[in-house]
């Protein structure tokens, strides 16, 4: 029984942790602000969600992308 557990706790004393903190340099993160008046814009949104089935980002990514096709007359959507 000493051997299984010695085996155990030097298993997982291998595992690596280096890499597993550093971000993807590709990936950015931006934050929207809401003014305290603007519940409307938050409640809009969680329409939006659910009727084109798509997560925050996502629903942001396609707007952006629908709206730039609107402006600039470039299909991406």
């Amino acid at each position: 029984m000493i051997d299984t557990l010695h085996k155990k706790f030097v298993a997982s004393a291998n595992k690596s942790s280096v890499g597993t903190f550093h971000l993807n340099p590709n990936k950015r993160r931006k934050n929207i602000s809401y003014n305290q008046h603007e519940d409307y814009i938050v409640e809009y949104e969680n329409l939006l969600m659910k009727k084109h089935r798509l997560g925050y980002s996502g629903l942001h990514k396609w707007l952006i992308l629908k709206e730039a096709q609107t402006q600039f007359g470039t299909p991406y959507v």
